[in-house]
């Protein structure tokens, strides 16, 4: 009973996790995941996205920044749980 419940809480926040994610729209959310889930360098990620690395850093720094915040939220519901 207990390990069913956890999976279910487990699987609640990885949805909001999913959903902070898509919540940062393209242009910040995909130059995040290139570094983070492919491990891209910032240069490869302009490279890719055929933009200058500033504007790579500029975005991945807006994007973990909105993700923060909203993590941080996500942290608050837990802890009012």
């Amino acid at each position: 009973m207990r390990r069913k419940r956890m999976n279910n809480i487990n699987e609640y926040y990885l949805s909001k996790i999913d959903q902070i994610l898509n919540s940062l729209g393209e242009k910040h959310k995909e130059p995040l995941m290139l570094l983070v889930k492919d491990g891209l360098e910032y240069s490869e990620i302009a490279e890719k996205l055929n933009c200058p690395v500033g504007t790579v850093m500029s975005r991945i720094f807006y994007a973990r920044k909105k993700a923060q915040k909203l993590l941080k939220s996500l942290k608050d519901e837990l802890v009012t749980q």
